[in-house]
Parts: C-alpha cells; sequence; structure tokens
C-alpha cells in the first residue's frame, strides 16, 4: 500500500549537543564536530504484497544543501512492541538502492501573470523566455512539471497545452514551449475558458498555497496513472513562485500560508522563490522560497535567474538516496529507524500485512566499499487542466 508521509516522526539531534554551528566554510564540507547531517525525508512507502519498505530521503548539512550520504554512514532497525533490532542484509536485503526506476521529481511552476508583467511587450517575452529556458533544464525524463498561472483571483489556473486536448502535465520541453508560446493576454489559460490577464491585482499567498496543494495532488496522479513506477513511486517535490509584486488581493494572510506551508500536509516539499525588481518584499519571497530565493534587478536578468534555479533543483534532485529493504513482519504495528553516524535519524510508522507467500524484489548487491552499520554490505551512490479550487 502506497504510503507518502504518513505517520511521520523525525528525530533531530539539536546542533548544540555537536558543539558550534557551521562556519563560513565549503558549502558542503561536512565538520563532524560542528556541522552534523540531518536526514530530510521526501517520500516512504510499505507494500503488502511484497513486503518492500522503502523511503527517499537526502542528507543536509547545517547550511540547507545536500551533501553525500554513503551506506556505511547508515544504520538501520525496527521497532515492534517496544523491542528494537537492527536490520539484517541477509534477511532484509536493507541497503541503498537506485532510484530510477520508482523515482519522479514533481515540480510546480507558479507564474504571476499580472498587468505589470503581461501588459509590457518586453518583459512579458522575457518571462516565457526563462520559463522555456527553466523547462528546458528540467524536464530530463524523470520530471512532471505543472504551470501554475495566478493574478489576483482567488483561484490559480493550469496552463495547458490545447494540442494535446487540454494536458497540463508537461514532461518534454517542445509541449512546455509550445504551451508557453502561445500565452496571450485575453486568450483562455486551459480547456475551462479561465483566460489571462483577467486581475489585475496579485493574491500571492493563496496561490503559493494552491500550488502546494497541487504538488500533492500530482503525487496522487502519478500514484494511479503511472503503474511502470510499480505502484509505489518515490517523489521529491518542489515549487517555485515568481512575482513581481507582494499579495494584494488579502485572501490569505503571510502568517496563515507560512504556518501552513510548514504543516505535515505538505512534509517534503522543497520551497523556492523568484522576485523581479517591481514593488517586490524581498523578506516575504525568502519566507516562501526557505530553500532558495533568487534576485533579478530587470527583466534581463530572469532567464539568468531561473537556469540559476533549475540548476539548484538538479542538484536537489541527484543527492536523494532510496533506502529500501523486505521487512520479515507479517502484522502489527511498526516502527522503522534510520540513523546517521551524526546522531540523527529519521522514523516511519507502518502496519506490517503481507502475505508469506512472496518474493523480495530486492536485488542482491556487491560493492568493495565498506559495511552498512555492523552486518550489511555497502553501496555507494555518487551524487549525480485542473483547476484547485478556492484557497
Amino acid at each position: 500500500m502506497f504510503n507518502t508521509k504518513k505517520l511521520l516522526v523525525l528525530t533531530l539531534i539539536t546542533l548544540g549537543a555537536f558543539g558550534t554551528s557551521c562556519d563560513d566554510g565549503t558549502e558542503n564540507e561536512i565538520k563532524p564536530s560542528g556541522c552534523p547531517v540531518t536526514l530530510d525525508v521526501q517520500s516512504f512507502y510499505s507494500d503488502n504484497q511484497s513486503a518492500e519498505v522503502g523511503v527517499l530521503f537526502q542528507g543536509v548539512d547545517c547550511k540547507g544543501q545536500p551533501t553525500s550520504v554513503n551506506a556505511s554512514d547508515l544504520t538501520a532497525s525496527e521497532e515492534y512492541n517496544g523491542t528494537s533490532k537492527p536490520l539484517s542484509l541477509a534477511e532484509t536485503k536493507a541497503n541503498l538502492y537506485p532510484i530510477e526506476k520508482k523515482y519522479k521529481n514533481l515540480v510546480v511552476l507558479s507564474l504571476d501573470t499580472i498587468a505589470s508583467i503581461t501588459n509590457n511587450a518586453t518583459a512579458f517575452s522575457a518571462l516565457k523566455s526563462a520559463a522555456k529556458s527553466f523547462a528546458s533544464k528540467v524536464l530530463d525524463g524523470n520530471t512532471y512539471l505543472l504551470f501554475s498561472i495566478f493574478d489576483g483571483r482567488q483561484d490559480v489556473f493550469l496552463l495547458g497545452f490545447v494540442a494535446k486536448k487540454g494536458s497540463n502535465i508537461f514532461v518534454n520541453y517542445a509541449d512546455a514551449a509550445a504551451a508557453i508560446d502561445a500565452m496571450k493576454c485575453g486568450d483562455a489559460i486551459d480547456g475551462l475558458g479561465n483566460k489571462l490577464c483577467a486581475d489585475p491585482s496579485t493574491n500571492l499567498y493563496g496561490s503559493t498555497l494552491a500550488g502546494a496543494n497541487l504538488l500533492n495532488q500530482l503525487a496522487s496522479y502519478v500514484v494511479s496513472n503511472v503503474p511502470e513506477l510499480g505502484g509505489n513511486p518515490l517523489f521529491s517535490k518542489s515549487l517555485v513562485v515568481f512575482t513581481d509584486g507582494t499579495d494584494e488581493a488579502n485572501y490569505v494572510s503571510k502568517d496563515q500560508m507560512i504556518s501552513t506551508l510548514s504543516s505535515s500536509t505538505y512534509n517534503g516539499t522543497k520551497y523556492f522563490s523568484i522576485g523581479l525588481s517591481g514593488d517586490v518584499n524581498q523578506t516575504i519571497l525568502k519566507d516562501i522560497g526557505r530553500d532558495g530565493f533568487f534576485w533579478a534587478s530587470d527583466y534581463s536578468q530572469l532567464t539568468v535567474k531561473f537556469d540559476e534555479l533549475a540548476a539548484t533543483l538538479k542538484k536537489f534532485s541527484s543527492s536523494y538516496k532510496r533506502f529500501a529493504y523486505c521487512t520479515a513482519k507479517r502484522s502489527g504495528m511498526i516502527t522503522f529507524k534510520l540513523e546517521h553516524k551524526s546522531g540523527t535519524s529519521i522514523s516511519e510508522a507502518f502496519i506490517a500485512n503481507a502475505k508469506s507467500e512472496f518474493s523480495c524484489p530486492l536485488g542482491s548487491i556487491t560493492n568493495s566499499g565498506g559495511r552498512m552499520g555492523s552486518d550489511s554490505s555497502q553501496l555507494e551512490l555518487s551524487l549525480p487542466t485542473y483547476n484547485p479550487g478556492r484557497n
């Protein structure tokens, strides 16, 4: 049964327990005495058909940057009825595994299309070029991309590709570029007749929440409609918000937006923002783009900043790891725990209900490196048309 972020418990040891916090050294440098690695969960699943349990995660340093995690850095265990037992490779095949066959990178690019941009031919052209450049760099065969269009209306709208009868999930650059090029004030954005440039106000906070909801709904869509992922896909989710203004519509307050985005409903979501001169409040956009904020002082810098953001997303997505094993438990509430040698750990609870007649789908792993925890072999993975309703 697919389970994303359910019963998630993060056990994070504070930086103070390890000494001082990070200084201004190299961005991804690991300093065991002062910069412990945190394990950041993206998604989790447990499959009662095969007894396979898996988690998509990444190592993050104290600057919030992804950093390498190897199998020899980890120990794993299961807790049942108050008793904790380390996982054995021989019994469970517990280890790090490649993510390609199960992984999808989900991205929502939320674009402010108010009059200050769309009524300025130069600005609108620059935004289109930047959005197309972004799409060309993130659509790599593993990414699903949505364009969320907002202005002052209480609803946001998904940019559709007319030639594909309203399709709005983009998986290749040609389709995305064609949809972006077709954007024109007064014309329909989607197959529902919703038009571009219909409201001069800005619903920044409400549209940001709508974008986060879209990511969760896209994840549910993939579970139901992409059978080649085996029914237990692993996701990374990124929301990118672009604006040249501040929230004027006042449907949602800033505090409401921040607290909602921080709730468990959106666990694992990465948030990024791009601001363009105008009357943008950089402090607010940094609050929205907690994982990355990019600033363009004028239209000529938009493509550069969108490209920098695309590179950041690639850096994040290439750092994700998949830890998986086949549980020997057949009933009851089980807590799986994965701990890094720095002392930080993640825990996921699931209900075991697998049949006894199954073959563990995880393959054997051979590698000449170290060992995972105390008894496992090692694998080193190098870093390499919907209307969402009212907010």
